[in-house]
């Protein structure tokens, strides 16, 4: 039983982490040009922020750090084989933002 009612935890974890949008703004220069990446362990703070929901870090699976603004998918290992994928949104803040 208690491995059933953990099965249902992930769907509806998966279920929230699919429909969610997250967004995550990042220091950009000329031409919308990152400056850095977003990394898995950024990801993870921003899913506790945004959605409060707590992943570790090491379910991300990132192949590496995010260095393009737009919109990326990114697969979030859950626990019995259940993968997610999160939409996440970069989005540059240039410095004549008033920033």
């Amino acid at each position: 039983r208690k491995a059933e009612r953990e099965m249902i935890k992930m769907e509806n974890l998966k279920q929230q982490l699919e429909t969610a949008m997250l967004e995550i703004h990042i220091r950009a220069g000329e031409g919308g040009r990152l400056y850095g990446a977003v990394t898995s362990r950024e990801i993870a703070d921003q899913i506790k922020a945004q959605l409060g929901l707590e992943i570790d870090r090491r379910q991300i699976e990132l192949s590496e750090p995010i260095h393009t603004a737009g919109i990326h998918s990114v697969p979030i290992s859950l626990h019995h084989g259940i993968t997610a994928n999160l939409r996440v949104r970069i989005i540059p803040q240039t410095a004549e933002g008033g920033h």
